[in-house]
């Protein structure tokens, strides 16, 4: 495990902070890129085998929510090096033994139809490109910063229309474990999105988040992953729909699970319908 390659180097940090930090910024927010940053440099990691990455983790082996940002930090370094002249099959090693992802704690809260509505009515004055991002993941259940990724890349010639009032917009993002495969859109969140003038940013909305004291996104996700199942959408359409991975499913099962999916959407959107009719 700890053998190198011909013409090895070691990873030192204090030589790759500044183009680490630039590739960053062309792949997440710069709020998560300075703080992936930060904490790299609290550490300095000088990785040359994996003996190296077990002392690193188990600076922090106390605290898992600090040993998850290192996590993290040290699995996009291992990337970013993998791009930029590292041998890959060392850094696939090195990926290999890293210790598993700490996970983040449970979230039991469960929003409310109350808390909703409350949402909806605060978001009338609000500026365009908020509803719409909004309006987005209570539709599909998609995940914030997916929600993010489809409105600033939306082209109508991923849209199709489906029903009077309901719309399947093909996204095809998938990564290693967080999807967005395609997004329901209602009439209602589509005439929202013509409006845009421009589209929100992952920082944009949660400065305007925190400061309208509204609603976490992530929350309104998991609002409309339960509605969906009350409404009677299949546990694995509904996770299909917010980016899980039904298990068992592969690629080729995709357009199948499209299929179910647009015979059982109209079920949630029409509970969609009464709600914002309240608002």
């Amino acid at each position: 495990m700890n053998s190198r390659p011909s013409g090895y180097q070691p990873i030192k940090w204090s030589c790759i902070r500044d183009g680490f930090f630039v590739w960053l910024r062309g792949r997440v927010s710069f709020k998560y890129a300075r703080n992936l940053v930060w904490v790299l440099d609290k550490f300095k990691p000088k990785i040359g085998c994996v003996d190296d990455l077990d002392r690193l983790f188990a600076r922090v082996n106390s605290s898992r929510g600090y040993r998850r940002d290192l996590w993290f930090a040290v699995r996009n370094l291992l990337k970013f090096c993998m791009e930029h002249g590292w041998d890959k099959e060392w850094i696939r090693r090195l990926m290999d033994a890293m210790p598993k992802c700490p996970q983040s704690r449970i979230d039991l809260r469960r929003p409310r139809v109350y808390q909703i509505l409350n949402l909806l009515r605060s978001l009338c004055m609000a500026p365009v490109k908020y509803q719409a991002f909004y309006n987005l993941i209570l539709d599909s259940a998609v995940r914030p910063y997916h929600a993010v990724e489809v409105l600033k890349g939306w082209n109508k010639e991923n849209l199709e229309r489906i029903k009077r009032g309901i719309y399947i917009y093909y996204v095809g993002i998938e990564r290693e474990e967080k999807h967005c495969w395609i997004a329901f859109v209602t009439r209602y969140t589509l005439d929202l999105i013509e409006r845009m003038e421009e589209a929100p940013t992952i920082a944009g909305y949660c400065c305007f988040q925190k400061r309208m004291g509204l609603l976490r996104p992530k929350l309104v996700q998991k609002f409309a992953y339960n509605a969906m199942r009350s409404c009677g959408v299949d546990r694995d359409i509904a996770e299909f729909l917010s980016g899980r991975k039904p298990e068992g499913i592969g690629s080729k099962h995709y357009a199948e699970l499209i299929f179910l999916a647009e015979k059982q959407y109209p079920k949630y959107a029409k509970y969609l319908e009464s709600l914002r009719n309240k608002v």
